[in-house]
């Protein structure tokens, strides 16, 4: 039976449902994953598929739709009636519309990232609060932040306006629309929201007196630890320890694998606690925390810096 109108856009929106709880049971993160398997099929280079190269390409997704679907898809997303699927339409397509508490939680961060409500982001301010403290694959080792931070970036980077520094606020709502696509669980998006970017806005509410005595807190948790792991002080262990978690040899330890070092020695803190710690010790203000300083870190009475 052929499709038209209302009757072809219900069927779309159906098939569009069922791909999703696929991809969703595959544990796809986000449905623009799908982009680099549609251009392995994409011969002539010109972002369109032929129905066969378009139902190989679903197959090689795991998607094994029946060709009437197929065919329906074609029809919906082949506007100019060529007889090719515009891929980059149909991973659109798939793209569900934020309800509204997914879109409170992205305004709360966005908001947070552009106090002056200029409706738009710096990519400096981006890289500045991307934060990989939870992330799976960076608490394994698998990957590095800077890893992951140019695997964000790149969502962005084909929007006009990032070759000038920044983002608008629908470049920031339709990533993370991208992203809640595939996660059923609105507290799920809400904690996934807030661990990718730590908005400064977190950082309200909580005076420096208070910060103070959970960092004294946690210097003395960290020496106590590292201690006991060592039962010595002597210069080879801790030259030993720095290099251990000195992930790029720089000579000293910066702020992600302090993050490392801490996730560990099996404690959970928030980056703004780890970014005050590191302070405390980096004395000379050279970002990372280097063998004398790490001695002091160590050694030292925690409670009197």
């Amino acid at each position: 039976m052929a499709l038209f109108g209302v009757a072809l856009d219900i069927e779309v929106k159906r098939i569009n449902y069922e791909i999703r709880l696929v991809l969703r049971r595959q544990g796809l993160k986000e449905v623009k994953a799908l982009t680099p398997v549609f251009e392995m099929f994409d011969a002539r280079g010109d972002k369109k598929l032929t129905i066969k190269e378009f139902e190989a390409a679903l197959k090689k997704c795991g998607l094994f739709l029946k060709i009437v679907d197929v065919q329906a898809l074609m029809k919906y997303y082949d506007v100019e009636r060529e007889g090719f699927m515009p891929y980059a339409d149909f991973i659109e397509g798939l793209k569900d519309q934020l309800s509204e508490e997914r879109k409170k939680a992205v305004e709360k961060i966005f908001a947070g990232l552009d106090p002056k409500k200029t409706g738009k982001v710096s990519i400096d301010d981006l890289c500045k609060w991307y934060s990989v403290d939870k992330n799976p694959d960076f608490i394994s080792g698998k990957k590095t932040r800077e890893e992951l931070l140019k695997e964000f970036l790149a969502y962005f980077e084909h929007y006009p306006t990032y070759k000038d520094g920044y983002i608008t606020k629908d470049d920031f709502f339709d990533y993370f629309a991208n992203i809640s696509t595939l996660m059923i669980d609105d507290d799920q998006f809400a904690e996934m929201l807030e661990e990718t970017l730590k908005a400064p806005e977190e950082e309200k509410g909580e005076d420096e007196e208070m910060i103070k005595e959970r960092v004294d807190t946690l210097v003395k948790t960290v020496r106590n630890r590292l201690l006991t792991l060592a039962k010595t002080q002597d210069e080879y262990f801790l030259r030993n320890l720095l290099n251990q978690y000195d992930s790029d040899k720089s000579g000293g330890i910066d702020v992600e694998e302090l993050t490392w070092l801490l996730y560990k020695l099996g404690i959970a803190v928030d980056r703004k606690y780890i970014e005050a710690l590191l302070k405390r010790f980096d004395l000379n203000n050279s970002g990372a925390i280097d063998y004398e300083e790490f001695c002091s870190f160590i050694i030292e009475n925690p409670y009197t810096k």
